[in-house]
Protein backbone atom coordinates (compact mmCIF):
# COMPACT_ATOMS: atom_id res chain seq x y z
CA UNK A 1 0.00 0.00 0.00
CA UNK A 2 1.31 3.47 -0.52
CA UNK A 3 3.17 5.47 2.50
CA UNK A 4 -0.06 7.58 4.02
CA UNK A 5 0.39 11.42 2.67
CA UNK A 6 1.30 13.81 5.66
CA UNK A 7 -1.29 16.47 6.69
CA UNK A 8 -0.29 19.45 5.85
CA UNK A 9 1.32 21.86 8.48
CA UNK A 10 -0.79 24.64 10.52
CA UNK A 11 -0.68 28.03 9.57
CA UNK A 12 3.04 29.72 9.65
CA UNK A 13 4.96 26.13 10.37
CA UNK A 14 7.08 23.66 8.56
CA UNK A 15 6.81 19.96 8.03
CA UNK A 16 10.36 18.07 9.17
CA UNK A 17 11.37 16.21 6.11
CA UNK A 18 12.54 13.78 8.85
CA UNK A 19 9.61 12.90 10.68
CA UNK A 20 6.96 15.10 9.08
CA UNK A 21 5.93 17.08 12.46
CA UNK A 22 4.93 20.21 12.31
CA UNK A 23 7.98 22.98 12.96
CA UNK A 24 7.55 26.35 13.49
CA UNK A 25 10.32 28.26 10.99
CA UNK A 26 11.61 30.39 14.38
CA UNK A 27 13.09 26.29 15.40
CA UNK A 28 16.72 25.66 14.74
CA UNK A 29 15.94 21.88 15.54
CA UNK A 30 12.53 19.42 15.26
CA UNK A 31 10.76 19.23 18.73
CA UNK A 32 9.92 15.49 17.49
CA UNK A 33 13.13 13.94 16.50
CA UNK A 34 15.53 16.91 16.98
CA UNK A 35 17.22 16.45 13.35
CA UNK A 36 18.25 20.21 11.91
CA UNK A 37 15.22 22.33 10.53
CA UNK A 38 16.09 23.08 6.84
CA UNK A 39 13.81 26.42 7.11
CA UNK A 40 15.10 27.54 9.83
CA UNK A 41 14.41 31.47 9.47
CA UNK A 42 14.94 33.95 12.25
CA UNK A 43 12.40 36.44 11.22
CA UNK A 44 9.15 36.50 12.16
CA UNK A 45 5.61 35.06 10.24
CA UNK A 46 4.07 38.27 8.61
CA UNK A 47 1.05 39.73 10.92
CA UNK A 48 -2.35 38.15 10.91
CA UNK A 49 -4.44 40.08 8.25
CA UNK A 50 -1.30 40.70 5.82
CA UNK A 51 -1.08 37.96 3.76
CA UNK A 52 -3.75 38.43 1.66
CA UNK A 53 -2.46 41.64 0.33
CA UNK A 54 1.64 40.84 -0.66
CA UNK A 55 3.56 43.81 -1.24
CA UNK A 56 5.89 44.44 -3.74
CA UNK A 57 8.90 42.68 -3.64
CA UNK A 58 12.17 44.15 -4.59
CA UNK A 59 14.34 41.65 -4.08
CA UNK A 60 16.00 40.38 -1.49
CA UNK A 61 18.59 40.49 1.59
CA UNK A 62 21.12 37.92 2.51
CA UNK A 63 22.81 36.44 5.87
CA UNK A 64 26.26 35.32 4.95
CA UNK A 65 27.83 32.40 6.94
CA UNK A 66 30.92 31.68 8.10
CA UNK A 67 32.51 30.24 4.52
CA UNK A 68 31.22 33.41 2.68
CA UNK A 69 28.23 31.22 1.75
CA UNK A 70 24.70 32.61 2.01
CA UNK A 71 22.66 30.22 3.92
CA UNK A 72 19.07 32.54 4.78
CA UNK A 73 17.12 35.18 2.42
CA UNK A 74 15.25 37.73 3.62
CA UNK A 75 12.52 39.61 0.84
CA UNK A 76 12.83 43.21 0.64
CA UNK A 77 9.50 44.34 0.78
CA UNK A 78 7.58 48.03 -0.27
CA UNK A 79 8.23 50.64 2.37
CA UNK A 80 10.13 49.72 5.41
CA UNK A 81 12.15 47.12 6.59
CA UNK A 82 13.33 46.46 10.35
CA UNK A 83 16.25 44.54 11.28
CA UNK A 84 17.19 44.35 14.76
CA UNK A 85 16.89 42.36 18.04
CA UNK A 86 13.43 43.52 18.38
CA UNK A 87 9.74 41.55 17.78
CA UNK A 88 8.53 44.20 16.00
CA UNK A 89 11.48 43.41 12.57
CA UNK A 90 11.00 41.96 10.06
CA UNK A 91 14.75 40.84 10.08
CA UNK A 92 15.33 39.59 13.32
CA UNK A 93 18.19 38.36 15.76
CA UNK A 94 17.16 38.32 19.18
CA UNK A 95 20.68 36.47 20.80
CA UNK A 96 22.71 39.16 19.02
CA UNK A 97 23.60 41.44 22.27
CA UNK A 98 25.35 44.28 19.87
CA UNK A 99 21.80 45.05 18.11
CA UNK A 100 19.19 47.64 19.06
CA UNK A 101 15.63 46.63 19.18
CA UNK A 102 15.53 48.13 15.80
CA UNK A 103 19.09 48.65 14.84
CA UNK A 104 18.42 49.93 10.99
CA UNK A 105 15.74 50.35 8.56
CA UNK A 106 15.82 48.61 5.09
CA UNK A 107 13.43 51.12 3.13
CA UNK A 108 12.33 50.40 -0.52
CA UNK A 109 10.13 52.03 -3.46
CA UNK A 110 10.15 52.19 -6.73
CA UNK A 111 13.11 54.57 -7.31
CA UNK A 112 15.71 53.36 -4.70
CA UNK A 113 16.89 51.05 -1.72
CA UNK A 114 17.70 53.13 1.25
CA UNK A 115 19.74 52.05 4.49
CA UNK A 116 18.94 54.45 7.64
CA UNK A 117 20.95 53.74 10.28
CA UNK A 118 18.84 53.99 13.91
CA UNK A 119 21.51 52.77 16.46
CA UNK A 120 24.48 55.09 16.50
CA UNK A 121 25.84 52.95 19.55
CA UNK A 122 27.19 50.23 17.87
CA UNK A 123 26.54 51.27 14.20
CA UNK A 124 25.57 49.99 10.74
CA UNK A 125 28.82 49.54 8.57
CA UNK A 126 28.81 49.46 4.77
CA UNK A 127 31.59 47.56 2.70
CA UNK A 128 33.36 50.19 0.68
CA UNK A 129 34.33 48.48 -3.12
CA UNK A 130 36.42 51.84 -4.30
CA UNK A 131 38.69 54.49 -2.65
CA UNK A 132 36.77 56.86 -0.64
CA UNK A 133 37.21 60.05 1.24
CA UNK A 134 37.44 59.90 4.72
CA UNK A 135 36.06 62.76 6.79
CA UNK A 136 37.38 63.43 10.40
CA UNK A 137 36.15 61.26 13.00
CA UNK A 138 34.31 58.78 10.54
CA UNK A 139 34.47 55.33 11.92
CA UNK A 140 36.11 52.42 9.98
CA UNK A 141 35.88 48.35 10.91
CA UNK A 142 38.37 45.80 9.73
CA UNK A 143 38.27 42.70 11.34
CA UNK A 144 37.64 43.10 14.54
CA UNK A 145 39.34 46.28 14.96
CA UNK A 146 37.11 49.36 15.41
CA UNK A 147 38.58 52.64 14.23
CA UNK A 148 37.95 56.22 14.40
CA UNK A 149 40.16 58.68 11.93
CA UNK A 150 40.94 61.65 13.20
CA UNK A 151 42.70 64.85 11.48
CA UNK A 152 45.18 66.70 13.38
CA UNK A 153 44.19 70.21 11.25
CA UNK A 154 40.46 69.39 12.70
CA UNK A 155 41.20 68.60 16.15
CA UNK A 156 40.26 71.49 18.71
CA UNK A 157 42.96 71.89 21.00
CA UNK A 158 42.40 72.17 25.11
CA UNK A 159 42.57 75.29 26.60
CA UNK A 160 44.27 76.31 30.10
CA UNK A 161 42.22 77.44 32.73
CA UNK A 162 44.13 80.27 33.86
CA UNK A 163 43.75 83.74 32.92
CA UNK A 164 46.65 83.44 29.83
CA UNK A 165 44.22 81.30 28.33
CA UNK A 166 47.07 79.10 26.56
CA UNK A 167 46.77 75.91 24.46
CA UNK A 168 47.52 73.47 26.19
CA UNK A 169 48.74 69.41 25.42
CA UNK A 170 50.95 67.74 23.31
CA UNK A 171 51.46 69.26 19.77
CA UNK A 172 52.48 66.22 17.16
CA UNK A 173 56.09 65.79 15.39
CA UNK A 174 56.28 67.73 11.82
CA UNK A 175 54.52 66.25 8.72
CA UNK A 176 52.19 64.24 10.47
CA UNK A 177 48.54 64.63 9.13
CA UNK A 178 46.40 62.73 11.29
CA UNK A 179 45.84 59.45 13.82
CA UNK A 180 44.27 56.35 14.17
CA UNK A 181 42.63 55.55 17.20
CA UNK A 182 41.62 51.72 17.78
CA UNK A 183 38.52 52.56 19.93
CA UNK A 184 37.51 49.43 22.99
CA UNK A 185 34.40 48.94 24.75
CA UNK A 186 32.38 51.67 25.36
CA UNK A 187 34.14 53.31 22.11
CA UNK A 188 37.06 54.18 24.27
CA UNK A 189 40.48 54.78 22.74
CA UNK A 190 42.49 52.05 23.44
CA UNK A 191 45.67 52.24 21.27
CA UNK A 192 46.23 55.69 19.29
CA UNK A 193 48.88 55.60 16.31
CA UNK A 194 49.74 58.74 14.34
CA UNK A 195 50.11 58.42 10.39
CA UNK A 196 53.02 60.32 8.65
CA UNK A 197 53.81 59.47 5.12
CA UNK A 198 51.77 60.50 2.41
CA UNK A 199 50.46 56.80 2.35
CA UNK A 200 49.86 54.89 5.83
CA UNK A 201 49.30 50.55 4.80
CA UNK A 202 47.12 48.62 7.32
CA UNK A 203 47.28 45.37 7.34
CA UNK A 204 48.45 41.61 9.68
CA UNK A 205 51.65 41.01 8.60
CA UNK A 206 52.90 44.11 6.14
CA UNK A 207 52.69 47.51 6.82
CA UNK A 208 52.85 50.72 8.74
CA UNK A 209 50.06 49.80 11.32
CA UNK A 210 49.58 46.09 11.91
CA UNK A 211 46.86 44.13 13.80
CA UNK A 212 48.93 40.69 14.21
CA UNK A 213 46.24 39.23 16.54
CA UNK A 214 43.38 39.84 14.34
CA UNK A 215 43.26 36.84 12.09
CA UNK A 216 39.89 38.54 9.96
CA UNK A 217 42.36 41.54 9.05
CA UNK A 218 44.37 40.33 5.99
CA UNK A 219 48.26 40.19 5.34
CA UNK A 220 48.29 43.41 3.52
CA UNK A 221 44.23 44.93 4.53
CA UNK A 222 43.91 48.74 3.21
CA UNK A 223 45.87 52.40 3.05
CA UNK A 224 44.94 55.55 4.37
CA UNK A 225 46.52 58.39 1.92
CA UNK A 226 46.96 61.96 2.25
CA UNK A 227 46.39 63.93 -0.89
CA UNK A 228 46.44 68.12 -0.15
CA UNK A 229 44.53 67.88 2.67
CA UNK A 230 41.94 65.46 1.96
CA UNK A 231 42.14 61.92 3.32
CA UNK A 232 41.21 58.93 1.60
CA UNK A 233 40.60 54.95 2.24
CA UNK A 234 41.08 51.88 -0.02
CA UNK A 235 40.78 48.88 0.42
CA UNK A 236 44.02 46.38 -1.12
CA UNK A 237 41.17 43.32 -1.94
CA UNK A 238 41.27 41.88 1.86
CA UNK A 239 39.28 39.17 2.38
CA UNK A 240 37.10 40.47 4.53
CA UNK A 241 36.81 43.50 3.28
CA UNK A 242 36.99 47.73 5.05
CA UNK A 243 33.74 48.96 5.86
CA UNK A 244 33.24 52.66 7.03
CA UNK A 245 30.49 53.09 9.95
CA UNK A 246 26.81 54.78 8.08
CA UNK A 247 25.99 58.13 9.60
CA UNK A 248 23.11 59.15 6.81
CA UNK A 249 20.17 57.77 4.79
CA UNK A 250 22.97 55.86 2.60
CA UNK A 251 21.51 54.26 -1.10
CA UNK A 252 22.43 50.28 -1.44
CA UNK A 253 22.83 49.37 -4.87
CA UNK A 254 23.15 45.48 -6.05
CA UNK A 255 25.75 43.70 -3.99
CA UNK A 256 26.38 45.99 -1.29
CA UNK A 257 27.92 44.08 2.28
CA UNK A 258 26.61 45.67 5.24
CA UNK A 259 27.42 44.64 9.40
CA UNK A 260 25.63 44.50 12.05
CA UNK A 261 26.52 43.38 15.37
CA UNK A 262 27.36 39.69 14.77
CA UNK A 263 25.91 39.51 11.14
CA UNK A 264 27.15 40.51 7.56
CA UNK A 265 24.38 41.16 4.75
CA UNK A 266 24.05 40.97 0.99
CA UNK A 267 21.67 43.08 -0.79
CA UNK A 268 20.59 41.53 -4.29
CA UNK A 269 17.95 43.90 -5.99
CA UNK A 270 15.37 43.02 -8.25
CA UNK A 271 12.14 41.15 -8.82
CA UNK A 272 13.05 37.68 -7.82
CA UNK A 273 10.39 34.82 -8.70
Amino acid sequence: MPSPVPAPPPPNQVLCPACTVPVPPSNTFCGGCGAVNPYYSPTLPMPAGTAMARPNRFGYVALIDDNGGESVQFPLMSGENRIGSGETCQLRFPDDGFLARVHCTVEADASRVVLRPLDHSNGVFLRITTPVELQHGEIVRMGQEILRFERFDRLTPEVSSDSLQESVGWQPPRGVWGRLCQLGLNRQVANAYLLASPDVFLGRERGDILFPRDGFVSGSHAVLSDRNGRSFLKDLGSSNGTFIMVKQDTPLRNGDLFLLGRNLLRVHLGASS
